[in-house]
């Protein structure tokens, strides 16, 4: 069949519903990324069929090629393999495989303990879990530590020192070893916990009000996207907002509160947000967490990326939380779990020095 969106939905709902099978594997050469979109999207409308459940929705495994670039995706929910494209000549390749599982622990079998692995078994776990690292041939020898279902992996160079591997990257860890890491990295997950339990439930009611007002309300570390240009920071050290409008990532106009924001750049949002608050006679608690929450034309030009940096540093700690990979690494770990050593090692993220190693 074609690669055509109407032709891939088509397809999808055609097979799923008429075999009731819940993992959909569709092979194909090539496939356009609008094409792609289709498989998991929820709001698909086809009267040539009843409306199947969303686990149907959610399980379909897209195997192609035809890029010539190799990538793994599994967010949970798409699930896409491209790793096996044999490019143009003289290109080694074999036979792969991967699960109906959802992710896969590649060293799900092993016990708590500290293991030598091969490049090649970092690679696979890492292709479990939809991350692909592509240049894993050239590391010779790689130290798993694991705990609890959780895992450290780090690296010894000639000179002696330890450095933890993230992805294709590498942090100094200082004079810790693989032991003390063992020793302590629980001390990393629950801290990060415990820091992250609030701020993630004040980020999901911010975003939620954003909605609630026929806003975007996608969420990526601590920015809520209202629309494509306007978003609200949300503080992970303060719980403070930051509304801004932005068409780059080198400059943005800052706005004292939510509504200046909304009436500035969003004008129906903003006439949304008024009806709501003239209908439920108050303001809506999230949006006005600032304090003031009259409308004012006045904003200011920012620049610099350090809340970029904060941002991504939060969406490392959730990563880090939800696939159970120590990211990060500081030597107080070792005085015990609490919220401080958490808020300690997000800032450590934001800005700790990341270098390409393999």
């Amino acid at each position: 069949f074609s690669s055509s969106e109407t032709d891939y939905s088509f397809f999808k709902r055609k097979v799923t519903q008429s075999l009731n099978v819940s993992n959909l594997i569709l092979l194909t050469h090539g496939i356009d990324e609008e094409s792609k979109s289709t498989l998991w999207a929820d709001d698909i409308q086809d009267s040539r069929f009843i409306e199947i459940s969303d686990v149907y929705q959610d399980e379909a495994i897209l195997v192609c090629g035809h890029t010539h670039h190799n990538e793994t995706r599994n967010d949970g929910k798409k699930r896409i393999y491209a790793d096996n494209q044999i490019a143009h000549h003289g290109k080694v390749f074999g036979l792969k495989k991967f699960t109906l599982q959802g992710r896969p622990d590649y060293f799900e079998k092993y016990e708590d303990g500290i293991y030598d692995i091969s490049g090649k078994d970092y690679f696979e776990f890492y292709r479990g879990i939809g991350v692909f690292v592509p240049r894993y041939a050239r590391l010779d020898r790689v130290t798993m530590v694991k705990r609890n279902g959780r895992y450290a992996f780090v690296l010894q160079v000639p000179s002696g020192h330890w450095f933890l591997l993230d992805f294709d990257n590498f942090l100094g860890i200082g004079e810790a070893t693989p032991k003390e890491i063992f020793l302590h990295m629980e001390c990393y997950f629950d801290s990060l916990g415990m820091f992250l339990s609030d701020y993630g439930k004040a980020l999901d009611s911010l975003a939620s009000e954003i909605r609630f007002l026929d806003g975007n309300g996608k969420t990526h570390g601590c920015i809520i996207d209202i629309d494509r240009e306007n978003h609200l920071f949300l503080n992970p050290f303060d719980f403070s907002i930051v509304p801004y409008s932005a068409k780059t990532t080198k400059e943005r106009h800052v706005f004292p509160n939510v509504p200046s924001l909304l009436r500035a750049k969003c004008p129906p949002i903003f006439r949304r947000y008024r009806r709501m608050r003239d209908y439920y006679q108050t303001e809506l608690s999230e949006i006005s967490i600032n304090g003031s929450a009259v409308p004012s034309k006045e904003s200011f030009v920012e620049t610099g990326d350090e809340m970029y940096k904060i941002s991504k540093a939060v969406s490392f700690a959730q990563s880090s939380l939800e696939r159970g990979i120590l990211r990060f690494w500081m030597d107080a770990l070792a005085g015990g779990p609490s919220k401080h050593q958490g808020e300690y090692i997000v800032k450590g993220m934001a800005f700790a020095k990341r270098r390409k190693t393999i």
